[in-house]
């Protein structure tokens, strides 16, 4: 699972993986797909995962003081789900046209 988090008023963004191992990582992108170095400022998040019948259900926390300044902020989430026999699907709150490109300004669809 993926969020991506770009602050108003300029290209820089975060990306924010999650895996229901509890494995994450954070990354600063200073365009689309521009300059991608590891985010050391973001603290570890809270990952909860509850297996269920026929289903998972991952719950993250994390805190995005990193991003600094109050601003408002659009938000693209997605995931990449693979099945037991291989097979992927790509999931987001809006895809653009095409391929499946979470980077993709169109994908930022929820704003705080």
């Amino acid at each position: 699972m993926e969020a991506f988090v770009a602050p108003e008023g300029g290209p820089r963004y975060l990306e924010l993986n999650f895996s229901p191992s509890g494995e994450w990582a954070a990354y600063t992108f200073s365009g689309y797909r521009t300059a991608m170095v590891v985010d050391e400022d973001v603290e570890a998040p809270l990952i909860a995962v509850t297996p269920g019948h026929g289903e998972l259900t991952v719950e993250v926390e994390v805190s995005l003081r990193c991003l600094r300044g109050g601003s408002a902020a659009a938000i693209a989430l997605a995931a990449v789900i693979e099945e037991t026999g291989g097979q992927l699907s790509y999931w987001a709150l809006h895809h653009p046209p095409g391929r499946p490109d979470f980077h993709h300004a169109c994908g930022f669809a929820l704003r705080i």
